[in-house]
Parts: C-alpha cells; structure tokens; sequence
C-alpha cells in the first residue's frame, strides 16, 4: 500500500512511496503520531516541475503544521512555500528556468521519509537536487 502518489505533470507518471505506517506511540490506534521538523531543500529545479513538488509535500505531509502562529499575516504563515528563480544551479549555459525553495515542515517521521522518496525521484529523473533532511537548531 502507498500513502503518498505526486503526478508528475510532464509526463503523465506517478512516483509513489512505501507506505512505512504511522503508528502512534504505545501502539494505540488513538494516539497522536509523534511529530518531527524536517527541511525540504530544492535546487536547479525545472520550473514546470515546480507543481509536482508541490503537490507531493500537500499529499505526503498530511499533519496540521505545527508552526501557525496565532495573528501572523496569512501571506508569511508556514504553508507558503517561498520559491525563488536559481541561476546558479543550472549554471549559466542551461536554457529554462530554474527554480529552488528551502522549507521547513513539520510531519510524522514516515510523511517526512514519504516526501524524501518522492522528490529524491523526481530530482533523480530532471536532474537537480531535492533532499528532506531533519531539522537542526538553524532550521528555523
């Protein structure tokens, strides 16, 4: 079973994921799963694979951020990614657009590995690079 299928808009594929579980903590169906922080690092991104991305970090993270901030302006809140046009990863002969992000996300261990799989694929085929590495004290 998979928990976690990014359509990749260009081709009309489907990158999947194991399902790893996500069982809660004392093995109660009822129990909250616990939660991590883990930082989605894209660079050198085709830009027309930006939704892919996107669309991978909405169906494999499926936990409430827990980084929403009673009063923040909705435009700086968690679940806007900031993505930015990456000149220097495609190097100065590349022909396209470039795009790279660098987001912090909060999920359960599996949604993180879930995501990790699936955009470590998608940069595998496109060639660029895409990592979901747990967060350190300089995440934030």
């Amino acid at each position: 079973m998979t928990t976690c299928v990014a359509h990749e808009a260009v081709r009309g594929s489907y990158v999947t994921a194991p399902d790893h579980g996500a069982a809660g903590v004392g093995g109660s169906e009822h129990a909250e799963p616990a939660v991590t922080t883990g930082v989605l690092t894209v660079r050198g991104c085709p830009k027309r694979l930006r939704p892919a991305i996107e669309r991978a970090m909405a169906t494999c993270v499926r936990t409430e951020s827990r980084f929403v901030v009673l009063g923040d302006d909705p435009l700086f809140a968690q679940w806007h990614t900031r993505w930015w046009k990456d000149r220097c990863a495609a190097g100065s002969t590349a022909k396209g657009v470039y795009v790279a992000c660098r987001q912090v996300l909060t999920g359960t261990p599996a949604e993180l590995d879930n995501l990790r799989v699936v955009v470590e694929t998608l940069a595998d085929e496109f060639q660029f690079t895409a990592s979901v590495d747990a967060a350190g004290p300089t995440a934030f």
